[in-house]
């Protein structure tokens, strides 16, 4: 949840793009009233925390407590085996 111009979303939405896996769905949702979040399930009745751009990790339909942190989303993210990725060095 967060507004998708604002810095707090930036980096949490950077984060999520240090592990992104294709077998994984992440969102981006202004807030509940938002079209996205009113069509699923897991979106809605969720909110920022504290008027920031809040993290919501949900693994079987189950979402953990939101997070505002990005420290605090990446072991988020750890806690459901969703590892950094391992990107190669460039070899040109």
């Amino acid at each position: 949840m967060g507004d998708p111009r604002g810095a707090d979303t930036a980096a949490l939405a950077a984060a999520w793009r240090r592990r992104a896996d294709p077998t994984v769905a992440a969102l981006l949702v202004s807030g509940p009233d938002d079209a996205l979040a009113r069509r699923c399930p897991l979106a809605q009745g969720r909110e920022r925390l504290e008027g920031r751009a809040s993290a919501y990790v949900c693994q079987g339909g189950v979402c953990r407590l939101p997070v505002v942190e990005v420290a605090a989303f990446e072991r988020e993210l750890d806690a459901i085996g969703l590892a950094p990725l391992s990107i190669p060095p460039h070899s040109g």
